[in-house]
C-alpha cells in the first residue's frame, strides 16, 4: 500500500514539474537581468510603448491521462500594449512566442495579423503576431488627454496546449 501512495505522490510531482516546464521562457526571453535590484518597469515609468504579458491561470483539460507529456492544458493570459510615446502608434502588431504548438482559441479584442481564423495552431518554437481590431491605431497620449481606451489595448487569449498524442 505504501508503494502505491509513493507512486501516486511521484506522479503528482511529475505532473506539476511538467506544467512548470510548459511555461519556461523561450530562448529570446532568457538573458541576464540588467540589475536584479531594479523594479520591473511600469506604465508610470514608460515614455514609449509598454508591452506586458501576464499568465493568469492554468487548467487541466479532459481527458485526464497518466502520462504528463500527453496531458492537455488550457490557460488564460493577458497581453497589454500601452502607447506612452510622443506619437501615434499606427497599425500596431504584438509578437508572442510559443514553444509547444499551442492552440489559440481566442484573442479578443485582437486578431491574428495574417488573418488566420480561430482556433489557430501555433508553429513550434515560433512567434505569433497579433494586431488590434477593431482599433488598429493607438493615439498619442497628449492628443487624447491620456484616455486609456484610446492609448491602450488589452488582449485576453485563451490558449490550449495539446499533448503529443492528441489530435486537434
Amino acid at each position: 500500500m505504501g508503494s502505491l501512495e509513493s507512486c501516486n505522490h511521484l506522479r503528482r510531482i511529475l505532473v506539476f514539474v511538467s506544467f512548470l516546464l510548459l511555461f519556461h521562457p523561450s530562448r529570446s526571453q532568457r538573458g541576464t537581468p540588467a540589475d536584479a535590484s531594479a523594479p520591473a518597469p511600469s506604465a508610470l515609468d514608460c515614455n514609449g510603448v509598454l508591452l506586458t504579458y501576464d499568465f493568469q491561470r492554468g487548467q487541466r483539460l479532459r481527458p485526464f491521462v497518466q502520462d504528463p507529456n500527453e496531458q492537455a492544458w488550457a490557460f488564460t493570459a493577458t497581453a497589454t500594449i500601452l502607447n506612452s510615446g510622443a506619437a501615434d502608434l499606427d497599425a500596431w502588431e504584438l509578437l508572442i512566442g510559443f514553444r509547444h504548438r499551442e492552440i489559440l482559441v481566442s484573442a479578443s479584442p485582437a486578431v491574428l495579423t495574417d488573418g488566420s481564423p480561430f482556433p489557430y495552431s501555433t508553429p513550434n518554437d515560433s512567434a505569433t503576431s497579433f494586431s488590434g481590431h477593431p482599433k488598429p491605431d493607438l493615439k498619442y497620449p497628449i492628443e487624447v488627454a491620456g484616455d486609456l481606451s484610446q492609448i491602450g489595448m488589452e488582449e485576453v487569449a485563451r490558449i490550449g496546449t495539446v499533448g503529443s498524442g492528441l489530435k486537434f
